[in-house]
């Protein structure tokens, strides 16, 4: 997918209801451009995160949202993007042991349960390359998000915290 700036990728993702604050924009946007090979988000809501990852150069992008809203699909027709990104209606756990292509960026931003955030981090863990970014939104706000994360710290490397969207990678 063609790269965009970032101010017009964000003005883009304002259209779609996009729910992160302009800094977390930013910070997707920057550590999506790094690993843009095969991009994974698991929760998509209204799009507008996935307008940022595509728009940062995710060559593949495959949201995994078990609802697919009607907003969603119109944002994702809106932006040209709803015949180059793959969408698929279920929930995570339902892909992990199907899964056959190794994942370079991934964006959590799903259930917001402990158990759901932690089975996550684990599961895609056999899908992504040595190096990917995993971003997880909610981290700060959700207690059950930020244990989840912080229960694998031995082995989930933390990198950054912007605001509310913590970005990990697995130690070797």
């Amino acid at each position: 997918m063609d790269v965009e700036s970032f101010e017009s990728t964000w003005r883009t993702a304002c259209e779609c209801n996009v729910l992160l604050s302009p800094a977390e924009g930013r910070a997707l946007y920057d550590q999506g451009a790094r690993a843009p090979d095969n991009v994974v988000e698991v929760g998509s809501y209204y799009g507008g995160s996935a307008v940022i990852l595509a728009r940062a150069g995710a060559r593949r992008l495959t949201l995994i949202d078990p609802a697919a809203r009607p907003e969603l699909l119109v944002s994702l027709a809106r932006t040209g993007l709803l015949h180059q990104v793959r969408l698929l209606s279920y929930y995570d756990s339902q892909l992990w042991h199907l899964w056959d292509s190794p994942v370079s960026f991934l964006f959590i931003d799903h259930q917001h349960d402990y158990v759901s955030t932690r089975n996550s981090l684990a599961a895609w863990r056999r899908h992504l390359v040595p190096g990917a970014r995993i971003a997880l939104h909610d981290y700060r706000e959700l207690q059950d998000v930020r244990v989840a994360a912080d229960e694998l710290a031995p082995e989930l490397q933390f990198l950054e915290l912007v605001e509310n969207l913590a970005f990990f990678t697995w130690r070797s």
